[in-house]
């Protein structure tokens, strides 16, 4: 059976609504179905994320929202490290910023991008790494293997 045809046997959304004829959309352009409970939902669901980002940034990084917009605009809305431009909210076009921290201090470090900040953890955040990488980058340059 398909992914399709299985879908289609569901009775409810992943959040247990019952797929009903009253309760189901039907998007034209693919045939998919989707819950109207779960899409009525769905402006509340913002709120709660952006009420849970605020507590995040306080627990883990001692921050506030304003404290986060001051430190990218001391980036002048930048990435850290590529300087790609970067906006506090996924809805806005552009990369997503995220905080850099030390894992062994806690301590913010900077805004980065997603790749920038993900780099860094896959390196251990170890600067003598990143130095053997960047050195190796530039001894296997383009035109320097035959």
């Amino acid at each position: 059976m398909s992914p399709d045809q299985l879908n289609a046997l569901k009775t409810h959304c992943l959040r247990g609504h019952e797929f009903t004829h009253d309760n189901t959309f039907v998007v034209k352009a693919t045939g998919h179905r989707q819950c109207r409970t779960c899409i009525r939902l769905r402006p509340a669901d913002k709120v709660r994320s952006q009420r849970d980002r605020r507590t995040k940034l306080k627990r883990k990084y001692g921050m506030t929202e304003s404290d986060l917009q001051a430190l990218l605009s001391a980036q002048d809305g930048r990435c850290a490290i590529c300087r790609v431009t970067l906006n506090l909210l996924k809805q806005q076009s552009g990369e997503t910023a995220h905080i850099d921290h030390d894992h062994a201090t806690g301590k913010v470090r900077g805004v980065l991008c997603m790749r920038c900040n993900t780099a860094l953890g896959y390196f251990r955040d170890s600067s003598a790494t990143l130095i053997a990488a960047a050195a190796y980058l530039r001894r296997n340059s383009e035109g320097a293997m035959s």
